[in-house]
């Protein structure tokens, strides 16, 4: 393989490769029983900044085929990230969904080693379009297994990167890429974009657990929040078979936007638990759409003076099934905490339903 020694790709910062390769408008070479390619050229290619792993073909146990790829470390505690990738032209694609598909195994060394898909859609002006790297399921298993990431291309998207990165020590191995776009036809969404809602200050105790406060919805919350700058997710109360009472608090998306998630949020004062385990526990129930594989969670953070976090905790538990169950988060809340926040959180698209809460102090008096 040969490579240009001047290319920089820096994936998680967003810096653009469309203006350096020759883009096709399909991606080449998905069974990867063709010889990988120079840079510029239509097909796969390891950015050589990366120095710490390599990329190459190998016949050591491919899915199909004589050989898929292989991303290795060149030495224990690699800097960075190893990762094989392709750009192509995004304008047959532009307003449709798509789906990328890959079949990986990964032998990285546990417990910091994992190979994660990634699918970056790049808009003009530098503005960010959809971006899914898989950081919150990554690839541990060495048996061959088929992952998907599903998004929507922009009007003004002008180039799609799809690749495999690899963290750690190890190796991790890529085989049967497929790239389409299922449906065929425009995405379009019915939904307008939400107006922001500020987040409010912490109160004393929490307040309106249960949601059946008729006061839910005006300004203040009566001690629910929506998260600052949401455009594609709105917080509502709802009737529709709440799991107590008359109401519910129903997350539900209006759009699609990678870069949110839809949030319901509650402050309190952290001072009177400095010290002190405290529980929330909270009882919820999904409606998700699949095909982008949506779902909720509940969440535990803990800030400092000045708004700096000093501990976010998502639960155990991904809220995916239809049905009401409990939920629940345990923590030790640090002696310079300032504020506790908890709450719900919808990842991608759908509804989750969030209905009796409770906040609780194992220590306290």
């Amino acid at each position: 393989m040969k490579f240009i020694s001047s290319f920089v790709v820096t994936l998680l910062c967003g810096i653009l490769v469309s203006d350096i390769l020759a883009q096709s408008t399909e991606p080449q070479n998905l069974d990867f029983e063709d010889e990988l390619v120079s840079l510029g050229m239509a097909g796969w290619f390891a950015p050589p900044s990366i120095k710490d792993y390599q990329v190459k073909l190998t016949s050591h146990n491919p899915h199909s085929g004589k050989q898929c790829v292989e991303v290795s470390s060149l030495r224990s505690e690699p800097n960075g990230f190893g990762n094989v990738m392709q750009y192509i032209d995004a304008t047959p694609y532009r307003g449709k969904k798509i789906t990328y598909k890959a079949y990986v195994r990964s032998e990285a060394k546990l417990p910091l080693g994992n190979a994660q898909l990634w699918l970056r859609v790049d808009r003009t002006n530098k503005k960010k379009g959809f971006f899914d790297n898989m950081h919150d399921r990554p690839i541990i298993s060495p048996v061959w297994k088929e992952y998907t990431i599903t998004g929507i291309v922009d009007d003004d998207a002008r180039g799609i990167a799809i690749g495999c990165m690899m963290h750690g020590e190890g190796k991790i191995y890529v085989d049967d890429v497929s790239f389409t776009d299922p449906e065929g036809i425009p995405y379009e969404s019915p939904y307008k974009p939400l107006k922001r809602v500020k987040t409010a200050a912490p109160s004393a105790n929490p307040v309106n657990l249960d949601f059946e406060s008729s006061e839910f919805d005006t300004d203040d919350r009566k001690g629910w929040v929506i998260s600052k700058g949401l455009t594609s997710y709105k917080v509502k109360l709802s009737a529709n078979e709440p799991h107590g009472g008359k109401q519910c608090a129903k997350i539900m998306s209006t759009g699609f936007n990678r870069m949110e998630c839809g949030t319901i949020i509650q402050a309190i004062d952290a001072k009177p638990y400095r010290g002190k385990r405290v529980t929330v526990k909270a009882f919820a129930r999904a409606d998700l759409d699949e095909d982008l594989e949506g779902w909720g969670s509940l969440f535990l953070r803990l800030r400092q003076p000045g708004d700096m976090m000093l501990y976010n905790q998502k639960g155990d538990e991904r809220i995916e099934s239809n049905q009401w169950k409990e939920y629940t988060i345990t923590k030790v809340v640090d002696n310079d905490a300032e504020t506790i926040e908890f709450g719900c959180g919808l990842f991608r698209q759908g509804s989750v339903y969030l209905d009796d809460v409770s906040f609780s102090c194992e220590d306290c008096k």
